[in-house]
């Protein structure tokens, strides 16, 4: 909500100064308008439901949906405390590493998990492992 107050006042202060000045100067309060507007849909994108492409989850976070858009994006939910929703880029070998993973995954009975890898950008999905139960004992029945 603070991100579309600060946008409002932007406009706000935008539309003030192309009132106040004369018209050569409005070619550059235009330019400042365009860049207002586009940081606007820049930071309103996860407001708004789309898939954030900007930021991404640096620790290890749990998957809970996947839909592979092949050749355009892999697009991941996430469970970062809250449900999130991120756009990759596209990869063939993410994407194999992904399916390979959450197949693993429902054999298991498990989550699938995800976190960056060593190279920088490069993304890692995998089982998260499963615990144990302890051994039943006859006290505990």
């Amino acid at each position: 909500m603070v991100a579309l107050t600060l946008i409002y006042c932007g406009f706000v202060i935008c539309m003030g100064l192309w009132v106040y000045f004369s018209s050569r100067d409005r070619k550059a309060i235009a330019l400042l308008l365009a860049l207002t507007f586009g940081a606007a849909y820049l930071s309103v994108a996860g407001v708004m439901g789309y898939p954030n492409f900007i930021t991404s989850p640096n620790k290890e976070v749990q998957v809970v949906g996947v839909y592979l858009d092949e050749g355009t994006a892999i697009y991941v939910w996430v469970l970062e405390g809250e449900p999130r929703a991120y756009r990759l880029p596209w990869s063939m070998e993410t994407a194999k590493q992904l399916r390979g993973a959450a197949e693993r995954a429902g054999k298991q009975g498990g989550n699938l998990m995800m976190r960056k890898g060593i190279p920088e950008g490069e993304w890692m999905f995998y089982p998260a492992p499963v615990k144990e139960l302890p051994p039943k004992t006859a006290e505990s029945q």
